[in-house]
């Protein structure tokens, strides 16, 4: 398999977001309508305008450097500090994933009513391929490299909802 370097410069990013696509158990994926009404009601929320809507789902722990990282080897090895050669293969992995963004043209996926999701796409996405060089690093590749994959299929892997399912762009 190549290296989490090379497969971030290959990435049809968005390629199948909008798209059918045959999906495991335990993911959830929402259509256009849903997640352009999930979209404006958290944007409403966060700027203090309650909302009973309902969405496809509450809430969603976003895979970002706050979010879910059930890899404990990873936080430790982070914790500790990077050794100099990964931090300089972390950012070539940055740049690569955000020129590869660069490009990602306007669509009513990833811009909901003036809210611009490109941003945090590419944070999400660089973050995401950062940590999976880092389970490279330690020859441990887990959870980050298969969110890597979802990106690698042209969807953009959002988070987990409460009950554990996979939410899919």
């Amino acid at each position: 398999m190549p290296d989490i370097l090379t497969r971030a410069g290959t990435v049809p990013w968005l390629a199948a977001v909008g798209k059918p696509v045959a999906l495991p158990p335990g993911t959830v994926r929402p259509t256009l309508e849903q997640w352009q009404k999930f979209v404006e009601i958290a944007g409403r929320e966060e700027l203090g305008l309650l909302s009973t809507d309902e969405t496809f789902v509450e809430q969603i722990d976003w895979f970002s450097e706050d979010g879910p990282n059930p890899n404990n080897q990873i936080v430790a090895y982070l914790r500790d500090g990077l050794a100099e050669k990964l931090r300089a293969r972390r950012l070539a992995i940055s740049r690569t994933v955000l020129a590869g963004l660069r490009d990602v043209p306007v669509s009513p996926w990833l811009v909901v009513k003036g809210t611009d999701l490109r941003p945090p796409l590419r944070k999400a996405a660089a973050h995401a391929f950062r940590m999976a060089a880092v389970e490279e690093w330690i020859n441990q590749p887990n959870f980050w490299h298969q969110v890597v994959s979802w990106f690698e299929q042209g969807l953009w892997p959002l988070g987990f909802e409460p009950n554990g399912s996979l939410v899919l762009l």
